[in-house]
């Protein structure tokens, strides 16, 4: 066999010898030769990085590619002789093809083209403008602007005699139009949209500049400026240089400075010990330079901004100060009724060493490089905030605290790890409307190092950013897109509040506190739809985390308001406290408290095997039999003991496997009052230690376990308790330990039941079909039971199922058992009927 194998072998090699003989019988190397030449662009210049692709005539297979240099200059290696085409692209521009370039015997140098820029369909925007007599603005100057970053499109028109103007050239999109003419307010026609066809009658009437007679008159036009109206006595100096003006005072009066007109590269700065006045009457101011379109030095005192017309300010990436608008050492005040437009390209857009207070007007951040508002302290009473396109924060009050008092904010944020609102010192929003949205990577739409409380206004906040892990030891450390986030406590005793965690926020959370949340009013809706994730914790073992509606490192008390918590992930809370959990005030009226609580997300395998069985676990997890760690879904949990006293409770949890609980708590879990319907797949109610239930309303439905299930003992002394387990193992009401009946009503029905019942207060069970109604009379001719039978999980109509009946009038004695008839008349709740009757059926006798 090795003869025959080494045989083959070499015959395969003498094949192959024989091949490559015959396909080069020379056995000299092929000829190569080299194509190159230039790539310019249409519009001017070298196509420096086009593509340059040599394709065979043939079949238009690649036969060489090279990019073109910053000179626009290309060569091809290796090229053998024969026919070819070259083919040239660039984004932006027309791919170019040159056919029958022939490579003979020699190198082929020389084969250029240029590509033709793609064209873009462009339209003319045309209108009058007019003098506020109905005059021509003749020679007015018309620019186009786009919205969002203030470029200038087209090119520049002037008003005829006729009042008339053109723009050509301008793509279609949203653009604002800027008119300026010497003694008149610059004009500013906003919202201007080009779509695909020419746009007529942009009309405009400029409006005469008006100046207060103590004013210091500041008036941009083009590249100049000019100061009028100087104090007689001297105390404030002007330096011109362009457009560009520095008037510095040493007067300690408050003065008045009004500004307006237009530049495309102009600046002011104002050098005062005392407070002023400013003045922004339709003045747009564009910075070129590394000056800031208006600064305000060596004040200590207020810089009141009054707001006029429209004005628009805009600095250049070279700006060497902290912002577009800035007072070094003083504070802002804005107020009035007109607009201002803040583009920032160095840093923010309005900055201040202390404070800044919004009192009036309309602002809009259209950009900055770091934050909208930058300050040591922040306030606002009325007007009106825009910030967007931030790469920082929207609000930063510094280490100073922020307080939202009225006015409008609305904020949309999608930078990674900022703030929509932060103040380290806290937050408080006693008013206004605030409409927040943040998408960036472990983005708080409001955040602080210490409290946030909210008492009054409308706060409506959309999240979407993805948990970020940082490392930490041997892990990992997440942090999540919170809607609201405090280091300290969350207080909220009053306003409406509406939060939408969105499904790309895996982990996300509405409300999170490392301190406490207190809930005493107001009207909150949350929403959560990120699912959980599995990662390495910082100690190096496998660990978990999930979205949460309320989350509390600490404790949560819920005593008044009505709070809608809803959470659709995988392993999704709707309330959840590492410490102690509260609803309800004792005594107090159940509908001070109102909580809806709806979970659907199923539980995920965290670490061991999945075929072990739910259970009680670790932190956002649950420990199956055989070790196994699922992170599960939760609507109300708490770490420490968890107590209802009062309020009306719905709770839903549709998961379809174990780990969903109602109302779980890893310590006690005590009932004092309260209307409680709850409604799950895995148990209802769901303690580590005890279960006491001492009074209130309370309905249990679990479609998958046991309706109320404790790990340690369950104790029911007053109240009235339905629950409702599963037909197979499940049980109404189950204990590790015992279950002890003090006093109150329970009705149970399941497809089993723990037997040996203890305390003070007589119980029985009995089995009953599905779907009909029972009733128990005693000897004096009471009924002491009327009930209808539900159809529950796992059962049918006419299926039997154990009931079981306890009631503080039950007594030894004889009593009659109905079954098979009808109730009538009365009041009946989940089954459970007072003050009717009970006729037709079956019956017979029992002693208990």
């Amino acid at each position: 066999m090795n003869k025959i194998r080494f045989f083959f072998v070499f015959l395969g090699f003498v094949s192959f010898f024989s091949c490559d003989k015959t396909e080069d019988p020379s056995g000299s190397t092929p000829i190569t030769y080299t194509v190159s030449g230039t790539i310019n662009k249409s519009d001017g210049g070298a196509a420096s990085g086009a593509s340059v692709m040599l394709a065979k005539s043939t079949d238009g297979s690649n036969a060489g590619q090279a990019p073109a240099n910053a000179a626009g200059e290309y060569i091809i290696t290796g090229v053998e002789a024969g026919s070819y085409k070259i083919v040239a692209s660039l984004s932006g521009y027309e791919t170019a093809t040159v056919n029958d370039v022939k490579v003979t015997a020699s190198n082929l140098s020389g084969i250029d083209v240029t590509l033709a820029k793609i064209a873009v369909a462009t339209y003319t925007i045309s209108g009058k403008v007019t003098k506020p007599d109905g005059s021509a603005a003749t020679n007015a100057l018309v620019q186009v602007w786009k919205t969002g970053d203030n470029t200038n499109v087209g090119q520049a028109a002037t008003v005829d005699a006729q009042g008339n103007y053109s723009v050509a050239d301008i793509p279609s999109g949203d653009y604002k139009i800027i008119v300026s003419l010497d003694g008149y307010e610059t004009g500013i026609l906003e919202n201007v949209k080009v779509n695909n066809a020419a746009l007529a009658s942009q009309n405009i009437v400029l409006q005469v500049i008006s100046i207060s007679g103590d004013a210091i008159s500041v008036i941009f036009s083009g590249a100049s400026v000019s100061v009028s109206n100087l104090p007689a006595d001297g105390s404030v100096t002007s330096t011109v240089s362009g457009a560009d003006v520095t008037l510095s005072s040493s007067a300690t009066k408050t003065l008045e400075y009004a500004v307006s007109g237009s530049t495309s590269n102009g600046s002011l700065k104002i050098q005062t010990p005392a407070d002023i006045k400013l003045t922004l009457n339709s003045a747009v101011i564009t910075s070129t330079s590394s000056l800031p379109p208006i600064q305000i030095t060596k004040n200590e005192g207020t810089v009141t901004v009054e707001l006029k017309g429209s004005s628009i300010l805009k600095d250049a990436s070279g700006n060497g100060e902290n912002a577009v608008m800035i007072t070094k050492k003083g504070a802002f005040k804005f107020e009035g009724y007109g607009k201002l437009e803040v583009s920032g390209s160095a840093k923010h857009a309005i900055a201040s060493e202390t404070t800044i207070h919004v009192a009036g007007g309309e602002i809009t951040v259209s950009q900055a490089a770091s934050d909208g508002f930058h300050s040591e302290g922040f306030s606002i009473t009325a007007g009106t905030l825009k910030i967007g396109s931030t790469k920082g924060d929207g609000i930063d009050a510094g280490g100073q605290a922020a307080e939202i008092k009225g006015g409008n904010i609305n904020i949309s944020s999608t930078a990674d790890d900022v703030k929509g609102i932060k103040g380290d010192k806290g937050v408080t929003i006693s008013g206004g409307a605030l409409a927040i949205s943040v998408s960036g990577a472990q983005s708080k739409a409001i955040s602080s190092k210490a409290d946030i409380a909210v008492s009054a206004g409308e706060i409506n906040i959309t999240t979407s950013g993805a948990t970020v892990l940082s490392a930490l030891n041997s892990g990992y450390d997440p942090s999540y897109c919170t809607a609201i986030k405090s280091d300290g406590n969350v207080n909220i005793s009053g306003g409406t509040i509406k939060i939408e965690s969105k499904k790309t926020a895996d982990g996300g959370k509405g409300i999170s506190a490392d301190g406490d949340v207190n809930i005493t009013g107001g009207t909150l809706s949350i929403t959560t739809a990120g699912d959980g994730k599995t990662y390495t914790a910082s100690t190096g073992t496998p660990d978990s985390y999930t979205a949460a509606c309320i989350k509390s490192d600490k404790n949560i008390s819920l005593t008044g308001g009505t709070i809608t918590c809803s959470s659709t992930g995988t392993g999704g809370k709707c309330i959840a406290a590492d410490g102690t959990l509260t609803i309800g005030l004792s005594g107090a009226n159940n509908a001070d408290v109102l909580i809806h609580a709806t979970t659907s997300g199923e539980r995920f395998l965290v670490s061991g095997s999945s075929g072990g069985g739910g259970g009680m676990g670790g932190p956002g997890g649950g420990f199956g039999d055989n070790g196994t760690d699922y992170a599960n879904p939760k609507a109300i949990k708490s770490e420490g003991n968890m107590t209802i006293n009062s309020g009306t409770l719905y709770v839903n949890c549709t998961q379809k496997n174990e780990g969903g609980e109602g109302l779980e708590s890893k310590a006690t879990l005590t009932i004092n009052g309260g209307n409680i319907d709850i409604r799950t797949y895995d148990d209802c109610i769901n303690a580590a230690t005890a279960i006491v239930i001492n009074g209130g309303n309370l309905y249990c439905a679990a479609s998958g376990q046991d309706a109320i299930d404790s790990n340690g003992t369950l104790t029911v002394n007053g109240g009235l308790t339905i629950a409702n387990g599963v037909r197979g193992d499940g049980e109404s009401f189950d204990s590790e330990r015992n279950v002890t009946i003090n006093g109150g009503i329970i009705v149970g029905t399941s497809g089993n039941t723990m037997s040996g019942f203890t305390g003070k207060q007589r119980s029985c069970k009995f089995q009953a079909a599905c779907g009909s109604s029972v009733a128990l009379k005693n000897s004096q001719g009471e009924y002491v039971l009327l009930f209808t039978v539900p159809i529950i999980s796992g059962a049918s109509t006419g299926t039997n199922v154990v009931v079981v009946f306890s009631d503080p009038r039950l007594t030894s004695g004889s009593y009659t058992l109905y079954s098979g008839g009808s109730i009538s008349g009365g009041t009946t709740v989940n089954g459970y009927n007072t003050g009717g009757t009970y006729s037709g059926g079956t019956s017979k006798s029992v002693s208990l």
